[in-house]
């Protein structure tokens, strides 16, 4: 758990899981409050919530999560979880695969970029419930691979001003491509 305004860098970071034991329903394994960057780092089977980015209200200049060329992956529920209306969120050639959960859920009016998490920089959004889950929320979707989710490759739920352009969606579940 990183405290309100603290920044935060993890480089070449792993992230995981050792058998913590039966958690709660709001166990998180890394709760961000405040500013993290997380570059080329991995963060794997977690019990419940992989990352959960909160809006930080204690310090709202620094208030932002940016995941670059990182791996989420094996998560006993959602990879990443972007809550909140002020943090400017980015994740960006980066991998988020094989979580029971969703890949992505963005709650919460939220408005993260997810970019270029495609094959072609080493990414992509696969193997998942659905890729990306938007609930009441604005994000900017573009130039990903998604696809093999077991439901929708992006599904939206009162999803308003969002842009969804240049994504390569395709091979998606029972719920559709997009």
């Amino acid at each position: 758990h990183a405290p309100n305004g603290e920044f935060g860098v993890l480089d070449g970071s792993t992230i995981y899981n050792q058998d913590i034991g039966t958690p709660d329903q709001f166990h998180y394994d890394f709760i961000v409050e405040g500013t993290l960057n997380l570059d080329n780092s991995t963060i794997e089977d977690t019990t419940i919530k992989g990352i959960h980015k909160y809006h930080n209200t204690q310090n709202p200049a620094n208030d932002y999560m940016n995941i670059t060329t990182s791996v989420v992956k094996f998560s006993n529920g959602t990879g990443i979880i972007c809550n909140g209306t002020e943090p400017q969120i980015r994740i960006e050639f980066s991998k988020i695969h094989s979580n029971v959960g969703n890949g992505i859920n963005v709650i919460n009016g939220s408005a993260p970029k997810i970019k270029y998490n495609n094959d072609t920089f080493n990414g992509g959004i696969y193997n998942n419930t659905h890729g990306i889950y938007c609930d009441a929320t604005s994000p900017e979707i573009t130039g990903n691979r998604i696809s093999s989710n077991r439901r929708y490759g992006i599904r939206f739920n009162g999803a308003s001003s969002s842009v969804v352009s240049g994504n390569f969606i395709a091979h998606q579940g029972d719920g559709g491509d997009a």
